[in-house]
């Protein structure tokens, strides 16, 4: 495998200043312990169904924003990390625009939202539900189920939506 050692000139760390309530400080990409200590937190506000392996529930990802930030602020002045007590009083349009910057600069963007995969799970699973309620409400028994039945009738819309065509749950 070659390596070109010119491109190492490229790896140099991202590092910004700026100024935050008459104090200077600088914004550095995400180090790798900080990385890993990140993800720890991450994996931590997931919880699993033991039998599937599913994501079923999310907690306290909250703390992930200042956690990060407080990685890689630091005071100019004597080059020190901001302690996570201070950037926890920091306003939330403050630390987002920072998390953001950060996970932009340490190449965090291209990992999808543990958030935005769970509601997709959850709709999926949602509609799969669906799908099967509607189905088992077709395959009643018309004489001993039939006020059930009449009384489940999705309209045409709710039926499209869910990939069920036009007819309605009541019809046999």
């Amino acid at each position: 495998m070659d390596v070109d050692l010119n491109d190492l000139e490229t790896l140099k760390p991202f590092a910004k200043d700026f100024t935050y309530d008459g104090t200077d400080y600088v914004l550095r990409e995400a180090s790798g312990g900080a990385i890993v200590e990140y993800d720890n937190a991450d994996d931590a506000t997931r919880t699993y169904n033991p039998e599937t392996g599913k994501l079923i529930g999310i907690k306290d990802r909250a703390k992930l924003v200042p956690l990060l930030v407080s990685h890689c602020i630091f005071k100019k002045s004597d080059n020190s990390n901001v302690p996570l007590a201070t950037i926890e009083k920091w306003p939330d349009r403050v630390l987002k625009r920072l998390y953001k910057a950060i996970r932009q600069v340490s190449d965090l963007e291209g990992s999808p939202d543990e958030i935005t995969l769970l509601i997709k799970a959850m709709k999926a699973e949602g509609q799969g539900r669906l799908k099967s309620l509607i189905q088992f409400v077709k395959d009643l028994d018309d004489k001993e189920y039939g006020p059930l039945k009449a009384a489940f009738k999705p309209t045409a819309e709710e039926l499209a939506k869910n990939g069920q065509g036009g007819s309605t749950a009541g019809s046999s």
